[in-house]
């Protein structure tokens, strides 16, 4: 890869740091690379998406939130089964 800044050489840096997602602190892989002539930081939109789903998926766990895979598991509800537990039925 070539820096956006320049056309030079680029460093990609991989860190653990800690970062702030609806108001809770989540420690989380970040990686990023810095041009070697201006020592500025960029992302690539895969770099952004790999720490986006690091994080989220943290979020999901410390709040019991099932991910994509566990939910297809499940059988659809039967809304007639449904409304008669509560004692009401909906189309």
């Amino acid at each position: 890869m070539r820096s956006p800044f320049t056309g030079g050489k680029v460093k990609e840096v991989c860190t653990m740091e800690d970062v702030e997602f609806r108001g809770e602190n989540f420690r989380v892989h970040v990686r990023y690379f810095v041009c070697e002539d201006t020592g500025e930081q960029f992302t690539t939109t895969e770099q952004d998406t790999l720490q986006f789903n690091d994080l989220y998926s943290q979020y999901r766990i410390r709040h019991g939130i099932p991910f994509t895979e566990e939910i297809k598991g499940h059988k659809p509800l039967n809304h007639a089964k449904c409304g008669s537990v509560g004692g009401k039925i909906t189309p």
